[in-house]
């Protein structure tokens, strides 16, 4: 609507060039081309996929994983020196998503190839371990399919539960705890959340806390579900600009009236738990907590801005069958006085946000 960026501009007739000089080219090099243009839009929601049946992994990866090692270099390339060369091939606002996406590749024979390693002519794999490095070449045969994957690994592999929605009540401790892995809004979420509320009320809990760390998005009106079992009468939740083909269509911003659940009415603290995975939707929730003034946010910055794109819709190239993902609708935060990002109330490691709240609610109690 505005005309491109000019770092887009010249970067598409960069590639526009290329491909007018290339007779032929692999899927890979094609997309790597592709990412090098959307990546300049600096929105983490427009970019490309692979349209990949299936994965293959680093057959020992794991397994160096429980004995200590990380994964350091490729052909003798530091994973920091691989990623500063081809952070243009990740659209991302904020670099911790870039690199979240870098880390799936890195793993992997299709994301490696992606990054324009050859696997059949043998890459070079060094893990690293108090300073001491050990390396193994691997060739494109060796990789494991995940189903091979998941039969070696299965009892190492972290279980990912089974709902993408649940709680815990905590009555000695005095906490309720949501963990949310997608924002899926439908009667499954809209029963569960109503059944916490109903079991925070009837234990008399006084904190709750919402774990967002895994979340990548989905619908944002799990936020305006979770809120309604809040004592607000209006929510802010910012304005939008949709586009429609040529036109574009914004809305007002004014707030938005909570329909309370009057009868599970609570008031006591709030905790959300983020992380770099925090994405989309799960980080709009943090947004609208932080935004209202209605708890805290705990642990790392959320993977993409409050202020940014999404509401996607996706197409698939005729030739090169890429999965492309393109935004269709602009994003500002109700407080725009807090800038582009969701910053924690407590920044700290993702990984210790929980424990971070628990210590802070046993140190409430004990005033």
């Amino acid at each position: 609507m505005r005309n491109e960026p000019n770092a887009t501009r010249v970067t598409y007739n960069n590639v526009l060039d290329i491909l007018k000089g290339s007779p032929t080219l692999s899927i890979y090099e094609f997309r790597r081309l592709a990412q090098s243009v959307l990546s300049t839009l600096n929105d983490a929601h427009t970019t490309t996929y692979q349209h990949v049946y299936e994965y293959h992994y680093l057959p020992d990866h794991e397994e160096m994983k429980q004995n200590g090692y990380s994964l350091h270099a490729i052909n003798g390339q530091t994973l920091e020196k691989i990623f500063e060369e081809n952070s243009n091939l990740y659209s991302f606002e904020a670099e911790s998503w870039g690199k979240e996406n870098f880390k799936h590749d890195i793993v992997s024979l299709e994301g490696l190839s992606f990054l324009g390693f050859d696997a059949h002519a043998g890459i070079v794999v060094t893990y690293l371990r108090d300073n001491v490095d050990l390396s193994q070449v691997y060739y494109s045969s060796d990789f494991l399919s995940f189903e091979k994957y998941a039969e070696k690994y299965g009892e190492l592999l972290e279980k990912r539960p089974e709902k993408f929605v649940s709680f815990e009540l905590n009555q000695g401790q005095d906490y309720a705890l949501l963990t949310l892995l997608s924002c899926d809004y439908n009667e499954e979420y809209k029963t569960t959340v109503g059944r916490m509320f109903s079991g925070i009320k009837q234990r008399k809990i006084k904190n709750v806390i919402v774990d967002l760390r895994n979340n990548g998005g989905g619908n944002s009106m799990v936020a305006n579900e979770f809120i309604k079992y809040l004592d607000i009468d209006m929510l802010q939740t910012g304005y939008s600009i949709r586009r429609w083909g040529p036109m574009k269509h914004s809305t007002k911003g004014n707030p938005v009236e909570n329909n309370k659940r009057e009868e599970l009415l609570y008031s006591g603290n709030v905790f959300v738990l983020t992380s770099p995975n925090t994405f989309s939707s799960a980080m709009m929730f943090a947004c609208y907590i932080q935004d209202n003034g209605l708890g805290f946010i705990v642990g790392e910055t959320p993977g993409n801005t409050a202020n940014g794109y999404g509401d996607v819709t996706r197409h698939i190239l005729d030739n090169s069958r890429l999965i492309l993902q393109l935004s269709t609708k602009e994003f500002k935060r109700a407080d725009s006085s807090r800038g582009d990002y969701i910053i924690p109330d407590l920044e700290c490691s993702a990984d210790d946000a929980l424990n971070q709240v628990l210590q802070h609610i046993e140190e409430i109690k004990a005033i």
